[in-house]
């Protein structure tokens, strides 16, 4: 297990994190309890969020090592959760023990009182509005910027340069101003390229060395599954999209992949991948692309289409002139128990299910 990805060397700074906000929230229950008369009959109001905070941060921490034992880091984003909605709990009740007790001791009423309130409030939603944010982009980012960022987790690929928190905005904005030269412009690593293929029109080429089971690019993820379009709904579509669908998309008996936004004219790199028999690139059990044995640069980056398909209406001719060339290759290749004990760990997983 690979201990050098970035989700698990933060695990122990976040373990740290959980027990301090953790000892925090026992602290200000302890204060809530010794004087209850200060916080009228709403002292429960308060209690009930401290209580429940507290408990999910134990809770986080004891799952962020169940997380690494599983190297899990689908389990880790979960955990990152509560951990939000912990946090802004906690905020809640600090904030709500400040107001009472600036309300016991300095004697409030009528407009001075909605004032103090109002201004509790508006504290509250300003400070918990970072940890909002995230349980937000948890919950409802889209499943594409999702998995990227699963990938940065993991070390697959370099972060993005994100400027989301306000007061980053702030700083660079202050820095495009008045420093003296930008920042620097940094691109992304460049892993796979367009080029002239021998096999088939326009292929997918490797711009650098690949080590076996290396990740090359992203693939097709369970939740991918819930974006397929039935057959049946394509009968009246133009023919050149109908082309493109049989050209480029993954079929399965249900229906078929789609691009992005069902949009052909955005379709990314690896799109583009040829057949091959003796393929270079296989699957790992998120559905991404990586590489079956070391490849180099400069290399066709191919893939066995029997790897993927399970329409049993696909069906195409192949000359790759591989010494293990099948010359027909159709939806019904995952069947055949020779190819699945040879190709059985590296299937889309989907398939591998079957």
């Amino acid at each position: 297990m690979k201990e050098n990805v970035p989700w698990k060397k933060n695990a122990e700074s976040v373990l740290v994190v959980y027990t301090i906000l953790a000892a925090i929230g026992g602290i200000l229950i302890i204060f809530l309890l010794t004087d209850p008369t200060t916080f009228h009959d709403y002292w429960w109001l308060i209690l009930i969020p401290l209580v429940f905070a507290v408990f999910l941060f134990i809770y986080s921490a004891e799952q962020i090592t169940d997380a690494l034992d599983e190297d899990d880091v689908q389990k880790m984003l979960y955990i990152f959760l509560l951990y939000n909605i912990a946090v802004v709990l906690l905020i809640f009740g600090l904030i709500a023990i400040i107001y009472f007790k600036i309300s016991t001791s300095i004697p409030l009423c009528g407009w001075k009182n909605l004032i103090a309130l109002l201004i509790c409030i508006g504290s509250f939603l300003i400070f918990s509005l970072h940890w909002l944010k995230h349980i937000n982009w948890l919950l409802f980012k889209d499943e594409q910027t999702y998995h990227h960022y699963i990938h940065e987790l993991k070390g697959e690929i370099k972060p993005k340069y994100d400027h989301e928190h306000s007061l980053i905005k702030v700083f660079f904005w202050i820095r495009k101003k008045w420093a003296k030269k930008n920042l620097p412009i940094e691109f992304k690593k460049l892993n796979i390229e367009l080029k002239s293929s021998p096999i088939n029109g326009i292929g997918v080429f490797a711009t650098r060395d690949f080590e076996i089971e290396e990740y090359i690019a992203e693939g097709i993820h369970k939740e991918d599954y819930s974006k397929i379009i039935k057959w049946d709904s394509i009968k009246d579509e133009d023919e050149s999209i109908k082309k493109k669908i049989l050209d480029f998309c993954i079929g399965t008996p249900e229906g078929f992949f789609p691009p992005e936004d069902l949009d052909f004219n955005q379709l990314s790199v690896e799109w583009y991948m040829n057949h091959s028999c003796n393929g270079n690139v296989g699957f790992n059990k998120n559905g991404d692309f990586i590489a079956l044995h070391s490849i180099k640069k400069g290399d066709e980056l191919t893939y066995d289409y029997g790897l993927v398909e399970s329409d049993p209406n696909f069906k195409i001719n192949c000359d790759c002139k591989s010494e293990n060339c099948r010359k027909i290759i159709t939806g019904n290749d995952w069947k055949n128990e020779k190819f699945r004990e040879e190709f059985r760990n590296f299937m889309l997983p989907s398939l591998k299910d079957k």
